[in-house]
């Protein structure tokens, strides 16, 4: 993993395990409002604050995430992230370290999140759900077409409004 500031093109970091790092392959990586990086790993994920890395543990003092390879990251708001891993998806607050595991989604489903926390899901049966964290339940959404032979790749929720949906076969 290379750091670097494109201001100052000769200021560059490497981290590795060396620093930390849980594992050196790396997945995902967001970075938050105060340039905190948040990275997913073949092997957990880890917090780097420019200075220091550190391996997050829950506020249970659990090490929820350690030896689970992270597939993707969610930054929504300043303190709220999600980390979805070959087990499902987990939202932490990464101020408190609470960790909420949201239940009933398949491992292998395509997720996005939008602006509000709802998570859009395409999951393995090519069907696209939605999930309303206020009620806390999932929704199949009727109408939704993507053959099932094909495979969906990405989601995007666009600043529209838009459900932008990549498939294998670009159907």
């Amino acid at each position: 993993l290379i750091i670097f500031n494109i201001a100052a093109k000769a200021n560059t970091r490497t981290l590795s395990t060396d620093d930390g790092l849980s594992n050196n392959a790396v997945y995902n990586i967001v970075q938050d409002n105060l340039g905190v990086l948040y990275i997913g790993t073949l092997d957990g994920l880890n917090i780097w604050d420019g200075h220091k890395m550190e391996r997050f543990q829950a506020a249970d003092g659990r090490s929820y995430f350690e030896g689970n390879k992270i597939r993707h990251l969610y930054l929504t708001t300043p303190n709220r992230l999600f980390a979805m891993t070959r087990h499902g998806l987990a939202k932490i607050d990464t101020e408190t370290r609470e960790v909420l595991f949201i239940d009933d989604l398949d491992p292998e489903s395509v997720i996005d999140i939008d602006g509000n926390e709802n998570i859009f899901a395409i999951t393995g049966d090519n069907s696209l759900q939605y999930y309303d964290t206020n009620s806390d339940k999932w929704t199949v959404i009727d109408g939704f077409m993507l053959d099932k032979s094909d495979k969906c790749k990405r989601i995007i929720i666009a600043d529209t409004d838009i459900l932008h949906v990549f498939s294998r076969k670009g159907t």
